[in-house]
């Protein structure tokens, strides 16, 4: 029996080039150093209630643009590399970073960390004067809503009060002339029956 020969194709190796990630083991400085520089500008750490994210998308839509960075992350990735890379700062082990790049690459991403640690601490410092300079605002503008209110309930009270007082008034200045109307009638009267008293007399004295 005869065994046919087996034919062995050569192996074509893939020019596909891998995906970057932050995951890596050494992760490249310049990705970070990029990223820094955008949150800088972008300051997520400002965002309000809810507006947090929105400033992550912006982060990841201007370092997308950036020649030369190539990592596929979303906002949400690219949030958590920042939040990782400031609590190791943190936490003092910036030198566990310094395991691949230039000493320069280093010093730089080391200097923008520090910055930006700088100014969230700084915003959270003020933000409980904020948070009192607000409370004022919205109190002063109750107060101010409510001394209104209590402003135009009162004109409400003194109009209502002018309205009930109208008819009084013209009462009190129409019992006068309602008096005086009934004396000059009576003086009529008595003048009518002094003069028929007066013709019944001449009457008599005729006759």
């Amino acid at each position: 029996m005869t065994i046919p020969s087996l034919r062995f194709l050569p192996c074509q190796q893939s020019t596909a080039q891998p995906t970057q990630s932050y995951k890596s083991t050494t992760p490249n400085p310049f990705h970070d150093i990029q990223l820094f520089k955008q949150v800088n500008l972008s300051k997520p750490w400002e965002a309000g209630y809810g507006k947090v994210m929105a400033a992550w998308v912006e982060v990841c839509r201007e370092v997308n643009r950036i020649p030369g960075f190539k990592i596929n992350k979303k906002p949400e990735g690219l949030k958590t590399r920042f939040d990782l890379l400031i609590k190791t700062h943190c936490e003092g082990e910036v030198a566990s970073m310094r395991k691949s790049g230039t000493s320069e690459d280093y010093t730089e991403r080391d200097l923008l960390l520090t910055d930006i640690k700088a100014r969230m601490d700084d915003f959270d410092k003020t933000a409980a004067a904020r948070k009192n300079t607000v409370k004022r605002k919205i109190d002063s503008i109750e107060n101010s809503g409510a001394l209104m209110r209590r402003m135009a309930m009162g004109n409400l009270d003194a109009q209502g009060d002018e309205k009930d007082d109208t008819p009084r008034k013209k009462k009190k200045n129409q019992a006068p002339s309602h008096d005086i109307s009934c004396l000059m009638d009576t003086i009529k009267q008595g003048i009518d029956e002094k003069v028929k008293r007066k013709s019944h007399k001449k009457i008599e004295t005729i006759i």
